[in-house]
């Protein structure tokens, strides 16, 4: 009888556990935590995102035996379109130089962008790469031949009774104007120019050299801009006996203008 009552005990306990069993593992499940899922911070891209791919700009005009540069932008977005930060990319290109240099790991902003920049003479293709995900974008070149620059200044207040060059006090502005020409002497339109202001003759006067910004010409060949001295610094030098001077040249592709050299008239 003993014998009989102590197997139904082990009967019935046997019974329990079986019962028991799964709500056992789900708790086990509750304090170990749940099998691990899709990694949220993984930095390379769904196979079913997407990358555009922007150039700024996206034709390049380039003097002969020149480069010239466009800054290239890459946007990687979810099937969905949400962008996705903090994705690793890395770029290409087919021709020319990219900066940082092709291949360096970049992870993408809170954008979901990447940039890098371009520096080449001929068409080419970038391309942006995340895991599987590729995009790419072709950033054209039209080759332009310089034969001359041509800088003249001038100040920018046409009522300047000092002269037609120089400025009459340390607030006024000059008007800086470069001039394109191909080999055969027409316009160059669409070509990037750059300003200088070179060390001046004068040693009292400003120091150089100091890059100006700069821009595109016209279909004229023209591109203008406008400067003037440091107040300060023109104001504490150019006094009394002392005449100050500033000397400035253009420069478009490897072609650099004449000198201009402009003097005080306080």
């Amino acid at each position: 009888m003993k014998a009989d009552s102590q197997m139904s005990i082990a009967t019935k306990r046997t019974q329990f556990l079986k019962r028991a069993a799964p709500g056992i593992l789900g708790i086990a499940v509750l304090i170990l935590g749940a099998p691990a899922c899709e990694n949220n911070s993984d930095p390379i891209a769904p196979s079913d995102s997407i990358i555009t791919v922007d150039a700024d700009p996206q034709s390049l005009v380039v003097p002969t035996g020149t480069r010239e540069t466009a800054g290239i932008t890459a946007t990687l977005r979810s099937k969905s379109g949400a962008r996705l930060p903090d994705q690793e990319m890395t770029f290409s290109t087919t021709l020319g130089d990219l900066v940082p240099a092709a291949g360096t790991l970049f992870l993408t902003d809170e954008n979901g962008q990447a940039r890098c920049t371009l520096s080449t003479s001929q068409t080419t293709t970038v391309t942006a790469r995340s895991g599987s995900v590729t995009g790419s974008t072709q950033v054209q070149t039209t080759p332009v031949a310089i034969g001359n620059v041509v800088l003249a200044v001038e100040n920018a207040d046409p009522s300047a009774t000092c002269g037609s060059q120089e400025p009459c006090d340390c607030d006024d502005m000059l008007r800086l104007t470069a001039t394109v020409e191909d080999p055969n002497g027409k316009p160059a339109g669409a070509v990037k120019v750059e300003f200088h202001l070179l060390t001046p003759l004068d040693p009292n006067s400003s120091t150089g050299p100091i890059n100006i910004p700069g821009g595109t010409t016209e279909n004229n060949g023209e591109f203008a801009t406008t400067w003037r001295p440091d107040s300060q610094e023109c104001n504490n030098k150019c006094t009394g006996l002392n005449i100050c001077t500033w000397t400035f040249t253009a420069t478009a592709g490897s072609f650099t203008s004449n000198q201009v050299i402009v003097t005080e008239s306080f």
